[in-house]
């Protein structure tokens, strides 16, 4: 969004781990790790922090298994009084990380987001 060379590990089919080939220590990873941890998740955050890159952790929990793997550990709540666990503070620490990599950016980084935006309009996203 703000810069072209954020990658979103998404995963399929494994393909995560092609996404991780270059990663180094110049590098940052934002893993968002909720009980029942993805082994996915893990082995992603352990193969980065190997690498020398600064697994940041968005995580339900202080003794998440990222936590010896982060640099940095966003804790957040997920109580819910619904059947399933909110994410809604996870999206919410999330967009404050992007906010503040946009602040930082300057107008380099608006300008990225201004490109997303008219790509995005004219593949008729919305």
């Amino acid at each position: 969004m703000l810069r072209e060379n954020v990658v979103l590990l998404d995963g399929h089919g494994g393909t995560f781990a092609d996404a991780l080939r270059g990663v180094s220590e110049h590098d940052k990873m934002v893993v968002f790790s909720f009980s029942p941890y993805s082994r996915a998740s893990i082995q992603a955050a352990a193969y980065a922090h190997r690498r020398g890159a600064a697994v940041i952790d968005i995580s339900d929990s202080l003794v998440s298994p990222l936590a010896n793997l982060s640099r940095r550990m966003l804790l957040v709540a997920t109580d819910s009084p619904a059947l399933f666990r909110s994410v809604v503070p996870a999206l919410a620490v999330s967009q404050i990380l992007v906010a503040q990599a946009l602040s930082q950016g300057g107008q380099q980084a608006i300008a990225a987001v201004a490109r997303r935006e008219q790509q995005l309009e004219a593949f008729g996203a919305y």
